[in-house]
């Protein structure tokens, strides 16, 4: 597979380093450019539409990112824009939000280079005591975990709001908005590393910095030279992308017929020596009891009988259909206080976010607790089965994982544990073959986020092999799963 993200970077730096245009000499006096853009910020400041910038020292080389062509002209990016942000609507005021109403970008808009939509728009009231930005505004994400890979840049192609992760960078020259995204594209590195700063839980980058960075003009007639370059070399990209998509689409369906195979009982046979399934769940019953007993679990209410209806897949007839609930209990967490910096350590407790869940078997987490951090939590055991339960991602997909060590989670996520531990990897399969009938039958969609309404996952129809049955399955699936290219082993994306 191609790393296609490397190559975009690579053309953004090549267009920096003046290697996708000759510069020449009937292109005009760059000396015009800025003596027409400093018009336009003094009539800006008299206007007070914006205020005046503070003064700023003169640019040292160990600020300049690139080795830029000798004829550009080096300025600060507050030389040639204005900055603005914005914020978020009162979200449990209805009022505020409609459809086809003004742009409101979120971080989760910023996946794209031009922004034409958003997935919220406001209406006249949620929108008034926001800034309209015009078309032709660069956007930067300055506050997101995404930061920790790449720094999120887009152009708005139609007037727009923002929320307070987003900050609006708006070039006193019209024509300059595309040269600021590939500009601020190619500094993506720089402006991490230099201007980041790493929280608890979100990564950020601090704006006021950004306002001072050194920024290399070309005349315009050179600008829209490199820029149509750009966008040449990054359709073609674009092309190389597309068949990645179709044969990571191809693998994923493949890994979705593997877990449903699973379930029509195709990838194992039903032996008579396997023994026989009401032991199984008499041992079951038995460990639910002892766990009430001693009051760790609380017992659980009455569930009807299963109807047909419920049943999601046409199970062999010698399995036994019981309730998710018969067979595990669960549990959720929380997320300690972020403010309190005692609450968080390397090598400490596991703290499950849904920023974990991108592997099939949890053996670390980016965020560990302390002994304090971690004292209001629940401790689930290695082969607790986990479940995302609140999240974007279960737009796509329900990311399931098991614990391969103890850990705590958030309350995102919640900790499915079996009463008999040895039938975790058969948990994990069979809700991984559920994906889409959860997310089909029990989600929900928010304004701003999916979630899956787990009372109802809890009720799940579960069908219950032998344990011996059930591990010739879980064995079968893995050696599929194997099978498969050795690209989606790396990334350990299961679908």
């Amino acid at each position: 597979m191609i790393d296609t993200l490397a190559l975009r970077e690579r053309i953004f730096e090549a267009a920096m380093l003046g290697l996708l245009s000759e510069q020449r000499e009937n292109d005009g006096d760059i000396a015009d450019l800025l003596e027409s853009i400093e018009a336009t910020r003094l009539e800006l400041q008299k206007a007070k539409a914006i205020k005046k910038p503070k003064a700023m020292p003169p640019i040292t080389p160990d600020e300049i990112p690139f080795d830029f062509p000798p004829s550009w002209k080096l300025v600060r990016l507050s030389d040639v824009a204005w900055f603005g942000g914005g914020h978020t609507p009162s979200m449990s005021d209805a009022s505020n939000f409609c459809d086809g109403g003004t742009l409101w970008v979120t971080s989760k808009d910023m996946k794209v280079d031009r922004l034409t939509s958003t997935q919220i728009t406001l209406t006249e009231k949620g929108a008034s005591t926001l800034t309209k930005y015009p078309a032709g505004t660069v956007l930067m994400v300055t506050r997101s975990g995404i930061l920790r890979r790449k720094l999120p840049v887009a152009i708005l192609e139609r007037e727009a709001t923002v929320n307070q992760d987003q900050k609006a960078i708006v070039p006193f020259e019209p024509d300059m908005a595309e040269w600021l995204f590939v500009y601020l594209k190619a500094c993506d590195s720089y402006i991490r590393h230099n201007f980041g700063k790493t929280g608890a839980t979100v990564e950020s980058v601090v704006f006021d910095r950004v306002k001072e960075l050194p920024i290399a003009i070309p005349t315009l007639a050179e600008q829209k030279r490199i820029v149509g370059r750009v966008e040449e070399l990054l359709a073609q990209i674009g092309v190389i992308d597309e068949a990645q998509r179709d044969f990571m689409n191809g693998i994923h369906a493949l890994r979705t017929k593997i877990f449903e195979a699973a379930m029509l009982g195709l990838l194992s046979e039903q032996r008579e020596n396997d023994g026989d399934i009401a032991d199984l769940l008499e041992s079951i019953e038995a460990t639910r009891l002892e766990l009430q007993k001693a009051k760790a679990i609380k017992k659980p209410k009455a569930m009807p009988p299963i109807t047909p209806d419920e049943i999601p897949f046409d199970f062999p007839p010698s399995w036994k259909l019981v309730r998710l609930s018969d067979v595990a209990w669960f549990g959720g967490g929380h997320t300690p206080s972020m403010s309190d910096a005692s609450n968080f350590c390397d090598g400490g407790t596991l703290w499950v976010t849904s920023k974990d869940m991108k592997v099939d078997r949890l053996t670390s987490t980016q965020i560990t607790l302390t002994e304090k951090g971690a004292s209001t939590l629940t401790k689930y055991p290695a082969g607790t089965v986990l479940m995302v339960t609140r999240s974007g991602i279960l737009r796509r997909k329900l990311p399931v994982a098991i614990l391969e060590r103890e850990a705590t989670v958030n309350q995102d996520q919640k900790a499915i544990v079996p009463f008999e531990p040895d039938m975790a990897e058969w948990l994990f399969v069979y809700l991984k073959a559920c994906d889409s009938y959860i997310r089909h039958n029990f989600g929900k969609t928010g304004a701003t986020v999916e979630s899956v309404v787990f009372d109802r996952v809890k009720e799940l129809p579960i069908a219950i092999p032998t344990l011996a049955e059930q591990k010739r399955i879980v064995g079968r699936v893995e050696e599929l799963l194997q099978a498969l290219p050795e690209l989606t082993r790396i990334q350990r994306t299961v679908v």
